[in-house]
């Protein structure tokens, strides 16, 4: 496998690319290396990053909605009956 080198990474990139490393449990080299797989097409969608997406969007949904929970899981449940 070959091996590249990288210099004056952004400030606001190398923190931003440490931070999705710590919270998907991977290293920085793995994670910079996930990107780089994505960004050329190389790399399917990540199901860990689909589930946080999903937990991010249902957050703000609550939020924003100012519905529980309870209500969220009711109005999915609504039509499958």
């Amino acid at each position: 496998m070959a091996s590249i080198t990288l210099k004056n990474i952004p400030d606001r990139l190398y923190e931003r690319l440490k931070y999705l490393a710590k919270l998907r449990h991977r290293s920085l080299n793995s994670e910079i290396i996930f990107n780089l797989e994505k960004s050329v097409g190389l790399a399917g969608e990540d199901p860990d990053e689909l589930r946080q997406q999903a937990k991010a969007f249902r957050e703000r949904l609550v939020k924003k909605m100012k519905m529980t929970t309870d209500g969220i899981d009711k109005a999915i449940n609504e039509g499958r009956s």
